[in-house]
């Protein structure tokens, strides 16, 4: 299909010429038919992709498609693979630059025909591979010997859909990725990791993750470990490109290649608004069992926030195994005072007393009324009787968590910026990218947004992005 577009803002620039076309390729077993067969008269294209937070869908429509796709079998079929294609100012996809083409790969899910009086018209639906994040149920356990890294979790999530979803080496309708220079089938490669094995700060990850997660949605995982709570990095940015790769990767501030957005220039439209979607104003920490084997949780608000927002409460399971490494480093280091098959107080208290292997995080006063002695910042605690064992155990378990809940909350409780501008038909910029806005009349000038989903048609593209969380708050 052809069809020619004025460029709006010069009625003296030529038109742009846009092009677009779909291949399928029939399902064969776990893979695709090797040739594909051109469709040329779909309409209606309509392509929505980015954060995996969502399925990346697509749609199409073709009239009276009988003759031409029905004859002998149904041509299209749910699992079929469609690759979707949209250029401009080229006679080939081909042939155009790589920011004036866009290719969406994709799977069938629902291939619907409507009767009517304007004749046959088949609805074509389906999605990217991020169809299967959301479908499987995936059962991660990775303690002891078998814990890895964060960036090691994220690999074995994506390996336990593809497995879930009976996808073996070589398959082409795999999620694909690169984690240590190494491919989804093991395959050594020099090109670069799409899950991130680094920091932000560019420092890799070495400390081991022990987790648990039984029969849960793959995408729910993947969002849980991708949160600044357990990246403590700030939240991850994770996607699936168009060529089925996925990426898993810090919020990193350079700016994308593609230009900057302006008011009056390539944007046609723009919509800013305030969101408060994310925003979190209170935790509660869950820190683990103490001593007595009594759980313990430690509230953290921002005030100012929940007096701007209200009340927007979470509850954090990532340090509710902090009472025992605390508990766990006393009875290593000072192995002889106690005796573990019995309780996990110290065997004795003597006249002078138990002295921690830990040091205070803070200084705080005596506290008769849950037995908590006094206590100096980084210096140990001498504790003479098992309640005070156990509150200084507590306390210190606490005073952790309450740090690192504060530490979320600088950056959870602002309403950020986000942005929904349409722009002609562009594949400049990718998930993640941070693009520049201007926008004169809200006071915007090269303000960063970091780009969420994108949507294409034929006439345009429509970009939806939001203010970082750590430039949140700033304005």
């Amino acid at each position: 299909m052809v069809l020619q577009h004025y460029i709006p803002g010069d009625r003296h620039r030529i038109m742009a010429y846009l092009k677009q076309e779909v291949l399928l390729y029939k399902q064969s077993g776990t893979d695709f038919s090797d040739t594909p067969t051109t469709i040329t008269d779909a309409y209606n294209i309509k392509l929505d992709m980015g954060k995996a937070d969502r399925k990346d869908v697509f749609k199409f429509n073709i009239r009276n498609p009988h003759d031409k796709y029905s004859t002998g079998q149904r041509k299209f079929e749910e699992g079929d693979n469609v690759k979707i294609r949209m250029w401009k100012n080229a006679a080939t996809y081909a042939l155009a630059t790589s920011n004036n083409r866009l290719l969406f790969d994709g799977i069938i899910t629902e291939p619907n025909l409507k009767v009517d009086t304007k004749g046959h018209i088949l609805e074509m639906k389906g999605s990217s591979r991020t169809e299967l994040m959301f479908g499987s149920l995936v059962f991660v356990s990775l303690q002891g010997d078998d814990a890895v890294t964060l960036p090691g979790v994220i690999k074995h999530i994506i390996d336990e859909v593809n497995g879930d979803n009976l996808l073996g080496t070589g398959s082409a309708k795999k999620i694909k990725y690169i984690y240590l220079s190494v491919d989804q089938d093991g395959n050594a490669t020099t090109d670069d990791d799409t899950i991130s094995n680094v920091k932000s700060d560019g420092t890799a990850y070495t400390s081991k993750v022990q987790l648990r997660e039984i029969y849960r949605k793959g995408i729910e995982i993947l969002k849980k470990y991708s949160s600044s709570e357990w990246t403590a990095d700030g939240n991850y940015e994770y996607y699936l490109d168009q060529n089925n790769y996925f990426h898993w990767k810090p919020k990193i501030v350079t700016l994308s290649d593609g230009d900057s957005l302006n008011e009056g220039v390539n944007a046609r439209q723009i919509s800013i608004k305030v969101s408060k979607a994310d925003i979190i104003t209170g935790v509660i920490i869950n820190v683990g069992m103490s001593p007595s084997n009594r759980g313990n949780t430690i509230p953290v608000i921002n005030p100012v926030a929940v007096t701007q927002h209200g009340a927007k409460w979470k509850f954090i399971s990532r340090f509710q195994n902090l009472s025992e490494t605390i508990m766990s480093f006393e009875e290593v280091t000072n192995n002889s005072s106690f005796n573990t098959n019995q309780d996990r107080f110290p065997i004795s208290y003597g006249g002078a007393g138990y002295t921690t292997a830990f040091v205070s995080s803070a200084t705080f006063a005596a506290n008769s009324t849950i037995n908590l002695p006094a206590a100096t910042k980084g210096s140990p605690i001498t504790v003479s009787s098992d309640s005070e064992y156990d509150a200084v155990i507590r306390r210190e378990a606490e005073f952790i968590g309450q740090r690192f809940g504060q530490a979320l909350l600088d950056t959870w409780s602002n309403p950020r910026f986000e942005a929904k501008v349409n722009m002609p038909l562009t594949n400049e910029y990718t998930t993640a990218d941070l693009i520049p806005h201007t926008v004169e009349s809200f006071n915007f000038d090269n303000k960063n947004l970091r780009l969420s989903f994108t949507n294409h048609m034929i006439w345009g593209t429509e970009s939806d992005s939001l203010e970082d969380e750590t430039d949140a708050g700033e304005n």
